[in-house]
Order: structure tokens, then C-alpha cells, then sequence
């Protein structure tokens, strides 16, 4: 996908924005203009979830040494300080806790707020795998039942958003004397006190416990510190000890001590005024529900942009360094399991820098020792340096929150309006039809009619879908998150969790 989209709309020029409009610059010219730009400001640091390992922890150091700030997130999703503790103490330098192998050797696996045919499909097949060779038991928490869940033979505990912790905490007497695992995904983010039961599921009944992300660089950002509140090598930010030994590995006297701003803080904060400038590699504005917000914000900000290609941060991007793709850079990626995968550049007469290329050039310009070597392998051999394995606090136990009424449950498709799926026009009409789905009591509820169109409402708009009935949650509404057709967190302005309103199409009135 990365390579043809590349060829659609790469960037091949540093771009800096003159009298209202993006002009083409020098390399030179356009490092000095961001420089100037960042320089004392306020700053806030977002990556996305695809970058290399080493990359993400080129962006976790500068952030640190030159721009003086935690205020670093990778996570251009629905997120929530609950899920920032659960990675920094439980995932972060947690190791090989989890393998595939394991999957195909436990007696039974849950998936909570994580459906792998979509979300992993290389773990969805290992899954049935162990189904069909080894009589592995699958049991799911989530809001919906989906196909894939059908080819696991799973057994379905359904919940609405915000009460899926206490279905998981019934199940401790099936895990309790079995050799189980808990896989846990990030929409569990959405669900206050999901990932609390988690942690207190595993510590029950001795499951291991793994987080899966869908983007294949989350992980790698985890374990390289692109959160507000943990340092790479899953070091934590409010242990002096953690901070005096990445700033010894950094050659600097001392590191930002106040726990920074998650995205969603980053964006109020440069809404009203108390931040000035982004460094953004790799983000999508319109994959949030606060978007209109996100958006507002780039405008008032300074904005400094990584990029291989034009992306919905382009119009908002006061300067724009062109990097390269995968197939250009060296690096390596860590899979879900904690396992590192290496990978040497395909196109070997490429001249597009890498991001920790970029970030060195600033950091010079500036007159700031960043790094004495910005190349891959130093990266990670610093990177690698830092590892601890110091054990971590106990997870503080967060509530949970349920909403009245109807609300929003969904997931990311496997074949959907990503950006990185631009231009394969083909692999788009292998996507699954975009539909809404509740389940039969919700529609009598709401005098919905099975293949009717429905129109939901939310205060940031309205949407128009058909509507199925199936397998879901009571008083919960599924919907594709980003498919053609449906696209709640831009036409809703909503999230999981969140409250909307619904009415058979028939019956409303335009």
C-alpha cells in the first residue's frame, strides 16, 4: 500500500508556507525555517502509530532535549490516562511476555474490546489454528459479535460500552487452574475501567495479559517512551532513578520532570492559547472525534511536518520535510509479542532522509547536542541500553462509565478508507458493506426495521445507514468506524461510548 501510494502524492521537496500558500524550499531553507519556528515555543509532539522504532525513538529524545517537553503522544486514536498507565506499567519492557506459540498451547484465550480478523489477522489465524488442531477455547467481551468470532467457535459475552469490566470479571472462575491468556485492544481504551479489570483478571488467575494494537509501529513507540508519562526502555517519568539514567544515556544534566499532555490535552491546551507549536509525523486529523478541534488548533499553532506524502495535516503544516518510506529507511518494527523485527532498505539509491535524520538537522540548527549519530543502528543500540527491567507500581483501579441511553460502539475494518489504502481502487471493493447493527430488542426500542435505512444524530451531525439486526449489546449501535458510508467520528463529531440518537429513516424527517 505504502509504495503506491507513494507514487499517487509524494512529496518530493521540503515545503514552507509563504503569504498563505506552500512553496517549494531548500533543504537548508526549510530546516532554518523550523528551527525558528520551534525555537522557545510551547511544543507538542505527535507521531501516529507507524513509525520504526528507532524513528519514534529519534522523536521521544528531541522532544526531551530540545524542545524541554513530555507533552509526546503516538496514539491519533480514543485514548484515555487509564490506558497511558496500563502501557507504561504493563506493557512497556514487558518482554516476550506473550508469543504466537503460546496461543496455539493455552487451554483459552479472551479477547477483550479486540476482534483479530480485523484488528491482527496474523493472530486471528493462529487462533484458529489452535481452534481446529487443539481444541483452544476463545471466549469474547466485546460489543458486538463479528464473522471472525463465528470462525473461532467463540463463546460471546456481549457488553455496552462501559460495561464490558464487569463481563470480564465474571469470567475468573473459567480462567482460574487453566492455562489462559487475556489479549487485550486498544479500543478497550474507550471503556473506563476495561483495562483495570484486565490487569486484575490476570493477577486473579495467573493469565498471561498482552496488548495488541492494530498499527504495526504502536508497540515500538510504547517501548521508545512517545508517551506523556514514560521514557524509552519502559522507564518511568516519575522515577527519578528512570529520568538520571536516560539523561545520563542522553549526555544531558537533566530531563522535563512534569508529566505531559496526552494528544487530546495537546489540542485543548493549543486551543486556548498555553501551547504553540506541533511536530507531527504520520497523523490523520479526521481519525478522532474531536477533529473540528484538532483542526483549529494547527491553525493557531506553528506546525512542523514529517511526511512522505500529502496528508490532512498538509493544509494546516507551516513547514513540511519530506521523509522517507519504509521501503527508503532501515529499522525495525516490535510485533504485539514484544519481539523486534529488523528490516533493511529495499531501494538502496533512495536520497530521502529518515525522521531522526530530519530532527538531527533541527537540533543542529538550533545549537543543541541531540545525538551523536542519527543512523538506525546507534539508535537502537542507545535505545537498547536503556531496557529495564525494574518492576513497575500497581495500576491504579479506574471505575466504570456507562451512558445513558443508546450509544456508539464500532471498530476500525481491515479494509476501509485508511490512508495507506489510497488509490487501490481494487482492494476497495474487497471491503465488507458498511452497515449499522443492533440487536433485536434495541430495534423494537427505537422502531428500527431490519434493512431500513437509519438516521443517527449526534450534536456533531448526522449520518444516513442501513441498518441490520444481529448479534450486539443491548441499547448499543455498531458501525464501521472509517468505511465508505460510515464515518461516525466526522459526520458524528461521537466516539465509542458516546450517547446517539436513532431513527428509522422512514419516519424521519428531512
Amino acid at each position: 500500500f505504502a509504495f503506491t501510494h507513494t507514487v499517487i502524492d509524494r512529496i518530493s521537496t521540503p515545503l514552507i508556507r509563504e503569504n498563505g500558500e506552500l512553496r517549494a524550499a531548500s533543504w537548508p531553507e526549510a530546516i532554518s525555517f523550523a528551527a525558528a519556528g520551534l525555537k522557545g515555543k510551547r511544543a507538542g509532539v505527535l507521531t501516529g502509530g507507524r513509525l520504526p522504532q528507532e524513528d519514534a525513538y529519534a522523536f521521544s529524545r528531541f522532544a526531551r532535549v530540545v524542545l524541554n517537553t513530555n507533552n509526546l503522544d503516538f496514539r491519533n486514536r480514543t485514548t484515555s490516562d487509564e490506558e497511558a498507565e496500563f502501557l507504561a506499567n504493563h506493557i512497556a519492557g514487558s518482554g516476550l511476555n506473550v508469543s504466537y506459540r503460546d496461543l496455539e498451547t493455552a487451554d483459552v484465550v479472551v479477547l477483550v474490546a479486540f476482534e483479530p480478523e480485523n484488528e491482527s489477522p496474523i493472530v486471528q489465524l493462529r487462533l484458529r489454528k489452535a481452534v481446529r488442531n487443539n481444541k483452544l477455547k476463545v471466549i469474547v467481551v466485546d460489543s458486538a459479535a463479528a464473522p471472525g468470532h463465528e470462525k473461532l467457535s467463540a463463546e460471546l459475552h456481549l457488553a455496552k460500552p462501559g460495561t464490558e469490566a464487569a463481563a470480564l470479571s465474571a469470567l475468573t472462575d473459567k480462567l482460574k487452574g487453566r492455562n489462559a491468556i487475556v489479549l487485550v485492544g486498544e479500543r478497550a481504551a474507550a471503556s473506563a475501567g476495561l483495562l483495570s479489570a484486565a490487569v486484575a483478571l490476570s493477577d486473579a488467575t495467573a493469565a498471561k495479559l498482552a496488548w495488541v494494537p492494530r498499527r504495526a509501529g504502536e508497540r515500538g513507540a510504547v517501548e521508545a517512551g512517545l508517551l506523556p508519562n514514560l521514557l524509552p526502555g519502559g522507564r518511568l517519568l516519575s522515577d527519578a532513578t528512570d529520568r538520571a539514567a536516560v539523561a545520563a544515556e542522553w549526555n544531558v544534566q537533566q530531563l522535563p520532570t512534569t508529566i505531559g499532555l496526552d494528544q487530546k490535552g495537546m489540542v485543548q491546551a493549543a486551543n486556548a492559547a498555553k501551547l504553540d507549536a506541533f511536530l507531527v509525523a504520520g497523523v490523520d486529523v479526521t481519525d478522532v472525534a474531536y477533529h473540528d478541534d484538532f483542526k483549529a488548533a494547527l491553525a493557531k499553532t506553528f506546525v512542523v511536518s514529517l511526511e512522505p506524502h500529502y496528508s490532512s495535516v498538509t493544509d494546516y503544516a507551516d513547514v513540511i520535510l519530506p521523509v522517507g518510506v519504509i521501503t527508503e529507511r532501515e529499522g525495525s518494527f516490535v510485533d504485539w509479542e514484544g519481539r523486534e523485527r529488523s528490516f533493511t532498505a529495499a531501494m538502496h539509491q533512495s536520497l530521502a532522509l529518515s525522521d531522526a535524520r530530519v530532527l538531527h538537522l533541527i537540533a543542529n540548527e538550533l545549537g543543541i547536542k541531540f545525538a551523536d549519530d542519527a543512523k538506525s543502528a546507534a539508535l537502537h543500540k542507545s535505545l537498547t541500553a536503556l531496557k529495564s527491567t525494574t518492576k513497575k507500581p500497581a495500576m491504579t483501579k479506574v471505575s466504570a462509565v456507562e451512558s445513558a441511553g443508546l450509544v456508539l460502539a464500532g471498530l476500525r475494518q481491515l479494509i476501509d478508507n485508511g490512508s495507506l489504502q489510497n488509490g487501490e481502487a481494487h482492494l476497495a471493493t474487497t471491503a465488507r458493506e458498511a452497515v449499522a447493527k443492533v440487536n433485536a430488542k434495541t430495534a423494537a426500542d427505537h422502531g428500527l426495521i431490519d434493512g431500513n435505512l437509519v438516521v443517527l444524530e449526534a450534536p456533531g451531525g448526522k449520518l444516513v445507514i442501513p441498518v441490520e439486526i444481529a448479534a450486539v449489546a443491548d441499547q448499543t449501535i455498531w458501525l464501521p468506524l472509517n468505511s465508505d458510508g460510515s464515518t461516525p467520528l466526522i459526520n458524528l463529531g461521537i466516539t465509542i461510548g458516546d450517547s446517539v440518537s436513532v431513527k428509522d429513516a422512514g419516519a424521519y424527517a428531512v
